[in-house]
């Protein structure tokens, strides 16, 4: 309100209040859209860094608040206030920042971290010189994820991954998470029993292990009604159910949910990988299977996929680590394959027939591209996370 009487421009008190009742927390506000037409170069650069700047101290205290809701015992943790605290006083340095092109002489209530980083950035915006995103430096965590978010939009992955402006969790990727938990649960009981000769998990196991897994999920993201309860508890135990009655079959399961780390050299650096494996599988043959599940659609691209498959060939290059074995070759006779749980239909990839020559391509492609700073948009490609912070 006090900002108000100082701009150039009037906030209606009405857009204000309908904007504060439908706005998601992190986006840009009705001010910060007035900055986003400017015309000139120069002047879009620097309100494009204060847009940013703003929605990383918004998803902070949304992050905080999330937290708060999360907390089973009822207390909010103990950093969750001075978070809250340390993101109020940033907005409100930020908007004196906008407003008068300096910093406000009271920082008082500025963290030390904050207080030194929002003087670089007014130390930026005074001099217009330098890049207006972070630059990541060598060695990159590196993950098919990450490769993936890249190739589709260099922005996005900025936002993304750079700046740590998640996307909103969707109700199919809720689903997903459901569904994996469930299986992950049911196949370490199927293993085990299996090992020790005992009667093996049944059906009706598995469907009271999706009921859990969506209960504790409803704890913290509740349903609003019981008819949009049942009707999800179905869906994610017909998926589970498929993949137990119509893809899984007499294999060795080895390793269940396994995160693993393995190092990947590009241009004389070294970076690291981090995959996480649904399920790795010995079959009769003696070599091994990857699978993948997927609770989404089914698509030409799963149900065949390439030889330049990004996500199995990262997972086929990070079989030999979870083996204990880097100098071991890739599995020639070794399969991947994502079982696409909607449909109870697999698709199928020899190892021996992935191009990794150039899956390798695309990924020191992708890590060229994010040590120099290249984050432009890809119009084709775009999902839209990144108009967040504009063009």
């Amino acid at each position: 309100h006090q900002l108000r009487d100082t701009l150039p421009f009037k906030l209606d008190e009405t857009h204000e209040t309908e904007w504060l009742k439908d706005a998601p927390l992190g986006i840009t506000d009705p001010m910060d859209q007035e900055l986003a037409d400017e015309g000139d170069p120069e002047t879009d650069a620097r309100n494009a860094i204060l847009r940013a700047e703003f929605a990383r101290a918004r998803q902070a205290a949304l992050s905080a608040l999330h937290e708060a809701e999360r907390a089973a015992d009822g207390v909010a943790p103990p950093h969750t206030f001075s978070t809250l605290t340390d993101a109020a006083a940033r907005i409100a340095a930020l908007s004196y920042l906008r407003v008068k092109g300096t910093l406000p002489e009271d920082q008082s209530a500025l963290s030390p971290d904050a207080r030194e980083h929002l003087r670089a950035v007014a130390d930026r915006l005074a001099r217009a010189i330098g890049p207006a995103w972070p630059i990541l430096k060598s060695p990159l965590k590196l993950s098919y994820s990450k490769i993936n978010d890249y190739l589709a939009c260099p922005r996005c992955f900025l936002v993304k991954h750079v700046l740590g402006l998640d996307e909103a969790k969707t109700a199919e990727l809720s689903v997903g998470h459901i569904v994996h938990i469930a299986l992950e649960r049911f196949f370490k009981e199927w293993r085990l029993a299996d090992a020790e000769g005992r009667p093996l998990p049944t059906r009706d196991r598995l469907v009271h292990l999706c009921t859990d897994a969506l209960r504790a999920e409803s704890r913290t993201n509740p349903l609003p009604t019981d008819h949009e309860h049942r009707a999800l508890l179905e869906q994610i135990q017909t998926l589970a159910l498929n993949a137990l009655d119509k893809l899984h079959d007499d294999a060795n399961i080895l390793h269940i949910e396994k995160w693993v780390e393995f190092p990947y050299d590009s241009s004389g650096r070294r970076h690291h990988f981090i995959a996480k494996l649904d399920r790795v599988d010995q079959l009769a043959s003696g070599h091994f299977r990857i699978v993948d599940y997927k609770t989404g659609q089914s698509s030409k691209k799963l149900l065949e996929p390439r030889k330049d498959d990004l996500q199995m060939a990262i997972y086929a290059m990070a079989l030999p680590r979870l083996l204990n074995d880097d100098d071991r070759p890739i599995d020639n006779g070794g399969v991947a394959e994502y079982w696409l749980l909607r449909t109870a239909e697999r698709g199928t990839i020899g190892f021996d027939a992935i191009d990794f020559d150039k899956v390798r391509a695309q990924i020191d492609k992708v890590i060229t591209g994010v040590l120099a700073g290249q984050y432009g948009r890809n119009e084709s490609t775009c999902k839209g996370l990144c108009e967040i912070i504009g063009q």
